[in-house]
Parts: structure tokens; C-alpha cells; sequence
């Protein structure tokens, strides 16, 4: 369940009126689903998929489309949302680094310190906030065409509250106050003066100095007891040591952890490399982390900053512009404070600037069990990830267009190409499209392997294919690539609509004794549909360097990406440890398309 408790502060969700996403014609979805598949396929599986289609579209396909058409028609926003509910909430495994991406900030160039960038980034976002609810931000929109901005209410003072079988996310949009984390320990403060304008930047970091020289001074104490190492537990087991946690006699701590408007965490790390950086923010060792919260701030020892979010109720597109919006005042806001140190002046009406408050808890034996269980466990997890990063400088979005190609389907070949480099065939790929032109839309699934993707990797392999040819290949598997795109973002995809049919047959499976899932679902077709290889999305702008997330399976990739103007940034997870050599056929691939 996503619940906003209090809705009337955005006024901007009465405001919009768009078109509700729509549910694509059954034998359109069908169709796609043959033609999807087909490349991924041997021609005997192929012929038993299509036998199978062909009994769904005669059998329980029009039964479970038109239950789908009747719960659209009740729905108050789409056919999908208590699909995203489930799919998101309803996941039992740990959230870091199967569930939450991070996006990396370029450095800022007028603020190295650690302390200075965090309260900087705390200001912006707290700037951000109030336009929010002031419903003053401009709207969303892909070129001329507006876009949902019901996720925006999301971002601040939202938390993902563990249960054993299915999550709630909570909103307080009311919250007046932020956590801060450092070496493992929790202070809070409020971020708002009693006039309702926001606490001063100098005086958030006053606060913040004086929490990192607090939880030095204190941190061989709390070694052994790091509580948000917990939030990366699997979610049953979380799920009881909170209850645990509540018994003992810390609801009043849990509630300000989970009704902050976001978490400052502190590091102590100063990663040197772009992988080093990707590592610390995409899993770090979780001791000072609170994965749980929609957004945590992490900054480093060395002033390097970036964002870790929790997926279930907002996306990166979400994300991504909150990110460039508070990344750009806060370096606009240090070029003029350089020139005019007056503007660090602390404030007169901030009584409260200095009053931090560090959380204490009450462990039992049995929590600092579960504690250290919880620890070596995500020791593990983090051990079994490859990380690696790809900064490919021959060329970027510049070069592309300047040969009519799309930058993300000239992208997304060479993701192909890298791939059937190490194995010899195509791997199913996902690459998330928005859907955000429609009422609460959020994102379908692109499926980047066709037939022509398939021709354009053989042919780039083939020593004895001339340029013509495969420059051919490249522009036509780039075009299809292209409407398949614009297909999803206007809602006729084929994953979300089969998913939806998929959960309308597993609730009648529950209600009628004996009635069985359709066999569709259990065929190798719907298996390569629904398998990801590799995991894609392009999210990124001027004020990222890299953007990522683990691996969806065991034997895949995690493809992060960022497209410049002049170079693509790849973040590449697996847990095969073959991160590196992908980058590796990722170079070449790069270079091979360049060339020809």
C-alpha cells in the first residue's frame, strides 16, 4: 500500500488533466509478445510459443483482458496501480542493490568540503521542497507534451515501512525536520524556523560539523551496533526486528528516522575512482545507510555527493530532475556566496541551529544479534557484486545525431553487440520507457532484441561483411529500436499488459479451486520475455556522472547510462564478475560502430 497522508499540500495532482494510459488491444499485445520473443528462441520453441499464443488468444486471453478492462473502469487512475504496488511493495528479498538505484553528482567545483557540500545540497532540496508544495515548480514535459508529476509528492518525507508480506510506503509531507547519519550514528534536526523559512545554509552546516565531530568522538561505541545495517535485510526478517525495535521502547526514534524529509549520510570515504564512487553509492558496507528512505544524501570525505533512492514510489525520471534542480542551486547558490561572504553569515532567528539531537536506542541481546547477522550477510551480497565503469570518450550524442541516429538506439546496439561479443547470442534486454504522458503513468518495458538487432550483431561480427552492409544493419536495428520506444511511451507495450493479465489469473487462481494459470505463463516464451539479461535505462544529465543498479538476475548485467554530448557513461554490475570484460566488448563495440 502507498499512502500519502496528507494529499492536500500538492495541489498540482488536482491541477492535471491527462489521458488515463490505455489498455492495448488483446491481439495487438499478442502479436508483439510472437514477434518480441522470436529472436530469442530456437525455431521448435518458437513454433510451441506460438501454439501457445494462439490457445491464449482462444481461451483465457479475452476472458482476463475484459477483467482488465472492468478493473480500468474502476480504477482511479489505471489498470496498473496496484500493479506497482505489488511489484515494488510485495518484494521479500533486500532492497540495496536489487531495488535502489543511486545517482552520482559531478564534483562541484566551488565546494570540496565535506560538511559544505552536504549542507549546501540540504538547503537546495529543502528550496525544492518548498516550491513543491507551493505548486511552483514548472511542468514536466517531453518537448511539448506534459507529463505526470503525481510522484513529485513522493520525494520528501516518505519512508518504505517493512512488513512480512508486503510493504507500505508512507508519506508525511507535514515533516519539518531531516535525519543526518555518521559512522553508523543517527542525529536529527529541525530544518525549518518558526517563521516557516528555511534554516539558513550556514547554520545547517553549523549543525552538521557539529554532528561529524560528535559521532567521532563516539564512534568505537556504536562499532557493534550499526542500526541501519537492518534496512538491508530481507523484508520478513527486517519486518520483525522493527516490531522488536517498537517492544523495546523505540517507537518514538523510529518514527523521526521514518518521517524525515530525507537522510544526510555523512562518509567517511573518499572514493578516487568512478568505480569506487558507484560501489559507495549503490551499496557501500550499509552501516551508515537507511535504505528504507525514498532519498539519502550521501556525501563524502572528499566532498563527493550523490543520491541512493528507494524505488516503490518514485522513478528516475522523478528523480533525475529533483537531482539537476538541486545540484544547479546549489552550485549557482556557491559562485554568489564566494563573491559575498556576508551571505554565510549565521542567522538571528535560528535558535535551533545548534540544537541537535543524537538518537539513542534501546538494544537487546536479540537485536544486536540480528545486527550482526544482518552484517555479515550484506557482507556477502556486496562481495558477490562486480562493479565497473565505462567512460567512453571517442564520441557522444554529438556524433550521433549528427548522423541522424538516435544516441539511445545507437546505445543500446552496442549494448547488443557487447553482449553477443561474450556469448555468441542475444541476451533478452529491458530498457525502461516512460509513460509518464498518461495519469499516474509510470514506465513499460522496451525489449531492445529483435530480429533486426540480431541481423545487426552478425553482421558487425562477420570479417567478410563490407561497411555498406553494416552500416545498413546499424540504421535499421537503431529505427526499430526507435518505434518501439515511442510504442511503449504511448502505452502499447507488451509487458505491463501480459504482467496485469499474469496477476488477474493468480487472484482467480486464489478464488476458484482448481482454476489454472494459463500455460502461456509457464512457457519459455514468457520466461525469455521476462528474463533480463540485461538491464537498462538511460538516465542521466549535465549534473550526473553516473547513474546505476545491480543486476535483476544472477547470471545478467546491470546497465546504468548516461549519454554526453561528446561520450557515453556506462555503470556495469554483475554477479558473474564479468563487469570488466563487458566494459572491455563495450569499448570495442563503441568503436566498431564509429568506424563504420
Amino acid at each position: 500500500m502507498t499512502r500519502l497522508v496528507n494529499e492536500k499540500h500538492y495541489p498540482f495532482f488536482e491541477l492535471q488533466s491527462l489521458p488515463r494510459l490505455p489498455v492495448p488491444p488483446l491481439e495487438n499485445t499478442l502479436s508483439k509478445f510472437a514477434k518480441t520473443v522470436a529472436p530469442l528462441l530456437t525455431p521448435e520453441e518458437f513454433k510451441h510459443t506460438t501454439a501457445l499464443i494462439e490457445e491464449f488468444a482462444r481461451g483465457a486471453g479475452p476472458d482476463l483482458h475484459r477483467r482488465l478492462l472492468s478493473l480500468d473502469s474502476e480504477a482511479p487512475t489505471s489498470y496498473l496501480e496496484g500493479f506497482w504496488d505489488s511489484m515494488y511493495l510485495e518484494i521479500r528479498g533486500p532492497i540495496p542493490i536489487h531495488v535502489n538505484p543511486f545517482f552520482a553528482f559531478e564534483d562541484d567545483p566551488e565546494n570540496f568540503s565535506q560538511t559544505g557540500r552536504a549542507a549546501s545540497l540540504a538547503y537546495s532540496s529543502l528550496n525544492f521542497f518548498q516550491r513543491l508544495k507551493a505548486n511552483q515548480l514548472s511542468p514536466d514535459k517531453e518537448r511539448n507534451t506534459p507529463l505526470d508529476m503525481s510522484q513529485y509528492g513522493r520525494i520528501m518525507g516518505s519512508t518504505r515501512i517493512p512488513h512480512p508480506a508486503r510493504d507500505v510506503l508512507l508519506t508525511y509531507p507535514d515533516s519539518r525536520h531531516i535525519v543526518v547519519m555518521a559512522r553508523g550514528q543517527m542525529y536529527w534536526f529541525d530544518v525549518f524556523l518558526p517563521s516557516g523559512d528555511i534554516m539558513p545554509e550556514f547554520d545547517i552546516r553549523v549543525n552538521l560539523k557539529k554532528i561529524s565531530s560528535q559521532s567521532r568522538a563516539t564512534s568505537k561505541k556504536y562499532l557493534h551496533a550499526p542500526l541501519g545495517i537492518l534496512t538491508s535485510e530481507d523484508r520478513p526478517v527486517w519486518a520483525e526486528a522493527r516490531a522488536r525495535l517498537i517492544a523495546d521502547g523505540n517507537a518514538e526514534s523510529l518514527e523521526i528516522v521514518e518521517r524525515a524529509l530525507f537522510i544526510i549520510c555523512l562518509d567517511d570515504a573518499a572514493p578516487p575512482t568512478l568505480t569506487d564512487f558507484s560501489k559507495l553509492l549503490l551499496h557501500s558496507n550499509g552501516k551508515n545507510r537507511w535504505f528504507d528512505k525514498s532519498i539519502q544524501l550521501i556525501v563524502c570525505a572528499n566532498g563527493k555527493s550523490g543520491i541512493n533512492m528507494e524505488h516503490s514510489g518514485i522513478d528516475g525520471h522523478t528523480v533525475l530532475r529533483y537531482a539537476f534542480e538541486i545540484d544547479s542551486d546549489s552550485i549557482r547558490r556557491g559562485r554568489v556566496t564566494s563573491r559575498n561572504q556576508n551571505a554565510r553569515a549565521p542567522s538571528r532567528d535560528a535558535p535551533s541551529a545548534t540544537r541537535v539531537t543524537k538518537l539513542e536506542w534501546q538494544l537487546t541481546v536479540p537485536t544486536v544479534e540480528s545486527i550482526r547477522a544482518a552484517e555479515i550477510k550484506f557482507q556477502r551480497l556486496v562481495a558477490s557484486v562486480d562493479t565497473a565503469v565505462c567512460a567512453y570518450g571517442g564520441y557522444g550524442k554529438n556524433f550521433m545525431t549528427q548522423h541522424n541516429l538516435s544516441p539511445d538506439g545507437v546505445v543500446q546496439m552496442c549494448f547488443q553487440l557487447a553482449y553477443h561479443r561474450m556469448f555468441g547470442r542475444a541476451g533478452a534486454t529491458y530498457e525502461s520507457a516512460l509513460t509518464k504522458k498518461f495519469y499516474h503513468g509510470r514506465t513499460e518495458c522496451v525489449r531492445s532484441v529483435s530480429a533486426d538487432s540480431v541481423e545487426f550483431c552478425e553482421l558487425f561480427l562477420d570479417p567478410k561483411a563490407d561497411m555498406t552492409a553494416k552500416a545498413a544493419a546499424l540504421r535499421k536495428a537503431v529505427a526499430t529500436h526507435v518505434k518501439t520506444m515511442n510504442e511503449c511511451k504511448n502505452g502499447h507495450g507488451v509487458n505491463r499488459h501480459m504482467y496485469a493479465m499474469l496477476w488477474l489469473a493468480r487472484h482467480q487462481q486464489q478464488r476458484i479451486s482448481g482454476y489454472e494459470i494459463p500455460a502461456l505463463y509457464r512457457d519459455k516464451g514468457w520466461q525469455m520475455l521476462t528474463t533480463d539479461y540485461l538491464s537498462t535505462s538511460n538516465c542521466g544529465n549535465q549534473t550526473l556522472c553516473l547513474f546505476g543498479f545491480g543486476p535483476v538476475i544472477n547470471d545478467g548485467f546491470g546497465l546504468g547510462y548516461i549519454i554526453r554530448d561528446n561520450g557515453v557513461n556506462v555503470n556495469v554490475t554483475s554477479f558473474l564478475g564479468k563487469s570488466n570484460q563487458f566494459v572491455h566488448e563495450l569499448e570495442l563495440s563503441f568503436a566498431d560502430v564509429r568506424a563504420d
